[in-house]
Formats: C-alpha cells, sequence, structure tokens
C-alpha cells in the first residue's frame, strides 16, 4: 500500500523513457488511482473469502491467542494458525530534519515534483529501487549505505550486491558505502 506498489508503479515509469517526462504529479495521480483500485479489489477478495479484517494493534498471548486492541475495545481471538503481517516502518533519523524536502519510504510517493537531485539514504532493497526510479525519470541521484555493500542486511543477495553497484555506477549514480550520514 505505502511502498511496494508505489515504488513498483515508480520504477515501470521509469522503465518507460516516454512517460519519465511525464509531471510527478500526473505520476502520483497515477499511483493513486491504481493503489484505490488494488486496495477495493483486495477488500473485495478478503470479504468474498470471508476473512474478517480487524485494524488495530495486536498482541499475542500464546501460539493460538490474539489480544487485538482496536480505537474502542479489545478483542480476545483464538486460532489454529496465526499469520504475523506486520508491515514496516521507517526510520526517520535524529540527525535529520523535520523538513518538507526530506522523505521517508512512506512519503517520497506523495511527492509532486521531480527534484534535481535526491539523496537515498539506505542500500537496502527499498533504497536501491528508490535510486533506480527517481534516477530513470529523471533525477540525479546519490544512494548512501552505512555497510561496506549494497543489500547487506538481505544474505541472500550479498552475491548480487557489487553487480548491482557497479551497474548504479555505470548508470551515472554516485554510491557510497561505509558512509554514514552524521547530520543534514
Amino acid at each position: 500500500n505505502r511502498g511496494c506498489i508505489p515504488s513498483k508503479f515508480f520504477l515501470s515509469q521509469a522503465k518507460h523513457k516516454q512517460d519519465a517526462g511525464k509531471p510527478m504529479i500526473q505520476l502520483v495521480e497515477q499511483k493513486n488511482t491504481i493503489l484505490a483500485t488494488l486496495r477495493q479489489r483486495m477488500e473485495q477478495a478478503a470479504k468474498t473469502a470471508a476473512v474478517k479484517r480487524i485494524g488495530g494493534s495486536a498482541k499475542l498471548l500464546s501460539t493460538h491467542d490474539v489480544e487485538v486492541t482496536t480505537s474502542d475495545k479489545k478483542e480476545h481471538l483464538k486460532a489454529d494458525g496465526i499469520i504475523l503481517a506486520t508491515g514496516s516502518s521507517p526510520i526517520y533519523p535524529a540527525a535529520f530534519p523535520k523538513h518538507p524536502a526530506v522523505f521517508t519510504s512512506d512519503t517520497i510517493f506523495s511527492i509532486d515534483y521531480l527534484p534535481a537531485h535526491v539523496v537515498v539514504v539506505g542500500g537496502g532493497y527499498i533504497g536501491a529501487e528508490l535510486a533506480c526510479a527517481f534516477q530513470g525519470l529523471g533525477s540525479k541521484v546519490t544512494l548512501i549505505e552505512k555497510e561496506k555493500s549494497l543489500l547487506a542486511t538481505q544474505p541472500e543477495f550479498q552475491a548480487a550486491a557489487p553487480v548491482l553497484q557497479r551497474s548504479f555506477e555505470k548508470r551515472g549514480m554516485t554510491v557510497w558505502t561505509g558512509s554514514e550520514v552524521k547530520s543534514v
């Protein structure tokens, strides 16, 4: 909803050179339309499958018990199997100022302009996708990763990390590994 689908949409738009010149506001509107349609279809599929959706905070009490706290009540649920689909939240480092030009992986997909230069902090798969998308749309990109290689927290991708870095640099991106942002 907030990261995976929007990043794939921006990547697909960047691949199509004829679309790369579209104003960002038009891409954001298109992304919002696609997300609304997908959300509606997912809600309908869940309803058809008799899936009960409860929004709130969950606490595992045991391997078969969950307590869900919603805005108005607590609900105790028992189940033979429990799927934890927690999603994720971006980290906003204390060194970063609260400023309209500083985005997270949640907020970047609502940007209404194409920045001339984007600095992506974090060289995991999300940072790599963002770097590719914005470079493909026409922004100059600098990617900064504190670990010694890209994709460092995904061991299954370690063999791809040097290939990915060379590819990014060949495309004109600046990639700094083993570099930590101390202040902005």
